[in-house]
């Protein structure tokens, strides 16, 4: 993304203070980088999950199931 990458656009979206009208939407991280230090900082920013590269369609829908259950 042009100005804002995924984790601040993240902190940004959780901000109760900020003016985005659904603090709680479900974010799930889509990266290639998936050691230790990379996944504490997808779940520091406030993205509930995350999904590797190569991406398998039906993981991310597995994972966007369980996210979204009850909720939409």
């Amino acid at each position: 993304m042009p100005e804002l990458d995924g984790l601040s656009t993240t902190r940004i979206i959780r901000d109760k203070e900020s003016t985005v009208l659904q603090h709680d939407i479900p974010i799930i991280a889509l990266t290639a980088n998936a050691f230790e230090q990379a996944k504490k900082e997808i779940f520091e920013s406030g993205m509930n999950a995350f999904v590797s590269k190569p991406l398998v369609p039906e993981l991310l829908h597995e994972k966007l199931k369980s996210l979204t259950q009850d909720k939409y």
